[in-house]
């Protein structure tokens, strides 16, 4: 298996008024920026992954998503990686 940690930021400025939909394309766009580098890599799928948010106070509201995870893809032809099944931590 080959290990790839990737990193993605989405911004958002929303305004105070209650501007959901910026913060939901500002994660979405993380996602995908994710994503895309996991096919680039001709990855099997992402596993591990994580969305964190940090908000900034500078110039007005502003929301950072960060979509971090690991491509996973086989090291030869032969090699099969398994289906990844779904964990929910019941800690957070």
């Amino acid at each position: 298996m080959h290990r790839c940690h990737g990193q993605h930021a989405g911004h958002s400025t929303a305004s105070t008024g209650g501007d959901t939909q910026a913060l939901y394309d500002a994660r979405e766009l993380a996602m995908e920026r994710m994503q895309r580098e996991a096919e680039e890599l001709h990855a099997e799928g992402i596993v591990g992954v994580q969305l964190n948010s940090h908000n900034h106070r500078w110039g007005g509201h502003t929301t950072e998503f960060f979509a971090i995870g690991t491509a996973v893809r086989p090291l030869r032809d032969d090699h099969v990686i398994e289906r990844p099944t779904m964990v929910l931590s019941l800690d957070d």
